[in-house]
């Protein structure tokens, strides 16, 4: 249960550190902040799930 949990609420808890330390950076580049947020999703979503996905795979082979 407690690794179900931590599967759901790490990549928001990594999502919003990298959020926050982009969003100044890219408003003053005169992007909204929202890009900040979408580059946040994929350079933390797509690696953090295929690392899981290959590890999980290599588990079961």
């Amino acid at each position: 249960m407690l690794k179900i949990v931590w599967l759901h609420l790490f990549p928001g808890i990594l999502i919003t550190l990298i959020y926050v330390i982009l969003a100044p950076f890219v408003h003053a580049a005169g992007y909204p902040s929202l890009m900040a947020l979408g580059i946040a999703f994929l350079l933390v979503i797509i690696p953090f799930e295929w690392f899981y996905l290959l590890a999980k795979g290599k588990q079961a082979s």
